[in-house]
């Protein structure tokens, strides 16, 4: 296959996950913040320029949350502006846009899960930027397709599983919020459907340009995700810093953060799902295999 997909944010957790996979499906040049900075747009068309690529995926995004309250400009740089900068050229050169977006361009306030219809109204600057590049995008009548996805993790980079691992490290208890509802999504899952999408680009077979809710069925909260870390770590590893923690629930009014978080996070997969040739797996199923690759 001859397809030329250009990777951007290959060194981050998601972009480690697609580096592995979707070199099999053309040629692909990955580029992470020290080959190309999303925040230099000269850089970038450079890039576009020489590879002439005919998919780009984009895995690269300003992702600190509470730190983006004070670093405004910069999170709606690279979430927005570099987006909108690269909607432009893809829509100039026929080039296919991938991209992932989250949850956080919602309240929170829906009482069952929002569709990708719904309507938007982010609580903080990560989502408010988020949702910048999402209407950039849409501004910009290029071919593209936005992932939502929520509670991101895999083998690397920073992550739930790994917090908890270094904070049973020092503590004997932790509190942990169990009001905020959603679902972790594995980086694995994540680079599957991308994969499902690229090669149904290259086979002509075209989805609807738009949004698609990526996550995995099923719900949980982060309490409970915890107590599974633990049960992991202390039950079936017998993991010494696991043996006497303990773990309590309370609300996310008791946690203050910078950024404010939306306390319903779930998303409504079924426009995905018809998508797919492929059943969409219930979030425990990696997410315990991942845990336990881990806490190792």
């Amino acid at each position: 296959m001859n397809t030329r997909i250009l990777l951007l944010g290959s060194g981050g957790q998601l972009g480690n996950e697609l580096k592995k996979k979707i070199g099999t499906l053309g040629i692909i040049k990955s580029c992470d913040r020290n080959t190309c900075d999303l925040d230099n747009f000269k850089e970038l068309e450079t890039i576009i320029n020489d590879f002439k690529p005919e998919i780009i995926v984009n895995a690269a995004a300003y992702t600190k949350v509470d730190e983006a309250e004070e670093n405004t400009s910069l999170a709606f740089r690279i979430n927005q502006k570099a987006i909108e900068f690269l909607s432009e050229i893809s829509l100039k050169r026929k080039i296919w846009f991938i991209h992932y977006s989250t949850d956080y361009v919602f309240d929170g306030k829906k009482k069952n899960s929002y569709k990708e219809s719904d309507k938007t109204n982010p609580l903080n600057i990560y989502g408010q930027s988020k949702l910048g590049g999402e209407e950039a995008l849409k501004r910009s009548k290029c071919n593209f397709i936005i992932f939502r996805t929520t509670w991101v993790y895999g083998e690397h980079g920073l992550n739930f599983i790994k917090t908890i691992k270094k904070l049973a490290c020092n503590n004997d208890c932790l509190n942990i919020i169990n009001d905020q509802l959603g679902v972790p999504t594995s980086t694995k899952l994540i680079c599957k459907v991308t994969m499902s999408l690229i090669k149904d680009i290259i086979k002509k077979n075209y989805w609807d340009i738009g949004i698609y809710n990526l996550v995995p069925n099923g719900l949980s909260n982060w309490y409970e995700l915890a107590k599974l870390i633990a049960y992991i770590g202390k039950d079936e590893m017998n993991l010494d810093q696991f043996k006497h923690l303990k773990i309590n629930p309370i609300p996310s009014s008791h946690y203050k953060t910078a950024a404010k978080r939306p306390l319903n996070s779930q998303l409504d997969n079924n426009k995905l799902q018809k998508k797919l040739k492929f059943q969409i797996p219930n979030w425990k199923d990696e997410f315990i295999a991942t845990a336990f690759k881990i806490l190792e």
